[in-house]
């Protein structure tokens, strides 16, 4: 990932990201590794909402990995890693969907498989509607 890298900003209930799309690079999940690691070193900067492009965080797409039609890698705005972002999710699930013409996809995530349907799309608006299998709630 670098400055030339082509991106697209997505928003999922008013959380905001730079989404890549590394479904189709070349190099597979060592290429999405090393993008990866960029990401974390530039996110700071890119997501900077005075200086840099402002987002959220930066979301990773990865090829298909096992079942999975796809993957999905978050990089918060301060280069950590979390093991999942529901919003960002939302708006991977739409991308990987719309391009593959489909309802349904599955995501794999660094929390797990997550089964996303598309409730509702408007192509024309880029709106979608999208339902999520997240998993249990757990209360500590």
């Amino acid at each position: 990932m670098d400055a030339s890298t082509p991106f697209i900003e997505v928003d999922g209930l008013g959380n905001d990201f730079l989404l890549v799309d590394h479904r189709n690079e070349p190099g597979g999940e060592a290429a999405l590794a090393a993008a990866i690691e960029e990401a974390q070193v530039l996110a700071p900067a890119l997501c900077d909402r005075n200086e840099g492009i402002g987002a959220d965080g930066i979301l990773l797409v990865g090829p298909a990995r096992g079942e999975a039609q796809a993957s999905m890698t978050v990089v918060n705005f301060d280069g950590s890693r979390p093991e999942m972002c529901g919003n960002g999710l939302r708006c991977v699930a739409a991308q990987v969907a719309a391009a593959l013409g489909s309802r349904e996809v599955l995501i794999a995530t660094d929390a797990g498989l997550r089964s996303c349907e598309i409730i509702e799309a408007d192509h024309e608006r880029g709106h979608y509607e999208v339902r999520i299998a997240m998993g249990p709630a757990r209360l500590l």
